[in-house]
């Protein structure tokens, strides 16, 4: 007899199922595409991320040494203008001493020039000691400043030895040269000698005018040979 038969009812090997391998149900899905994408992503933004602080660490130390480069020009510039300024001060001094040497050649020449003449006129004043002269003078002093109209300037001469100051003083007298040159040879006197000269002069002036010989030594006055002293004089 037919009967109706249902799903359940179909027999079921429980060995047979036993026995047989069911495919393995991953705990996790693998990562796909977009996950790998955006890792990558993410690292270049990193590395990128170092590389900008890299660099500016860079520019900071590179910021440092132009500063520091900016400080040294400064003081570079500042010592250049003190140099300039020194130089400039040099070359100011330079120039006034120029001046001063040339000046001083100057007058060196004159006073070569001044020397020249003098010798000239000791020789011609006094010819038997002009062989000599460099032991008959001792000493040379020019006063005042130099004349501006080329006329000489008064000397004072200083003998090594009273014979040679009288050999001059007797040979200056009535010299032709120092005639006609207008140079003329006196002492130079003291203050008080002078003082005397002026009190004894009217003395003199008389004895001359009489027709004595009258000179003066030093601060006193002879008279045909016989010194007159001072109370003399009226």
């Amino acid at each position: 007899m037919a009967t109706d038969e249902s799903v359940n009812d179909v027999p079921i090997d429980i060995d047979e199922l036993a026995n047989t391998s069911l495919p393995c149900t991953p705990s996790k899905s693998p990562p796909g595409k977009k996950g790998k994408l955006k890792m990558n992503i993410d690292e270049k933004i990193d590395s990128l991320i170092d590389a900008v602080a890299e660099l500016a660490s860079k520019c900071d130390g590179t910021f440092q040494r132009v500063e520091s480069m900016e400080r040294v020009l400064e003081n570079t510039a500042s010592s250049i203008t003190t140099l300039s300024t020194t130089v400039s001060e040099l070359l100011r001094k330079s120039s006034s001493h120029k001046e001063k040497i040339l000046n001083v050649e100057k007058n060196v020449s004159a006073l070569q020039q001044e020397n020249k003449q003098l010798k000239e006129t000791l020789t011609k004043v006094s010819p038997k000691i002009a062989h000599k002269l460099p032991d008959v003078v001792d000493s040379v002093h020019r006063l005042g400043q130099k004349r501006g109209d080329g006329r000489p300037r008064v000397i004072i001469i200083q003998f090594a030895m009273r014979l040679y100051r009288d050999t001059v003083w007797r040979d200056a007298k009535e010299n032709h040269y120092l005639k006609e040159s207008g140079l003329y040879i006196k002492e130079d006197l003291s203050s008080e000698e002078r003082a005397a000269r002026r009190k004894a002069w009217p003395l003199v002036k008389r004895a001359r005018e009489e027709g004595k010989k009258a000179a003066f030594r030093g601060g006193f006055a002879f008279i045909e040979g016989v010194r007159v002293s001072v109370p003399d004089v009226t």
